[in-house]
């Protein structure tokens, strides 16, 4: 999946629960994918990319209902990808 399929999938997953996606989010979903800390990750102090990471990770482990972090998110919201469109898939091919 290309970044921007990850991103949609964080999408998708955060609705569910009421919950968009705003923009220091994504930036950090987006830098965290070319394997930037927070440290180098430009536009705002590393210590509020910390903390709303760690309010991001907190949505998403919910919305997916599996502990995510920084660390493993990108395989996380794969595997909700995977898992919810394939559902669509089946059962949008088994109607007759």
């Amino acid at each position: 999946m290309n970044p921007d399929d990850i991103i949609q999938a964080a999408e998708e997953a955060l609705k569910r629960d009421g919950v968009a996606l705003k923009d220091v989010p994504r930036l950090i979903l987006r830098e965290s994918l070319s394997g930037k800390s927070y440290e180098r990750m430009e536009g705002y102090e590393s210590q509020h990319l910390k903390n709303e990471g760690s309010m991001l990770w907190k949505q998403l482990s919910k919305a997916l209902g599996e502990p995510v972090k920084k660390t493993n998110f990108k395989g996380a919201l794969e595997n909700y990808w995977y898992r919810s469109h394939s559902q669509v898939f089946y059962y949008s091919n088994s109607q007759p």
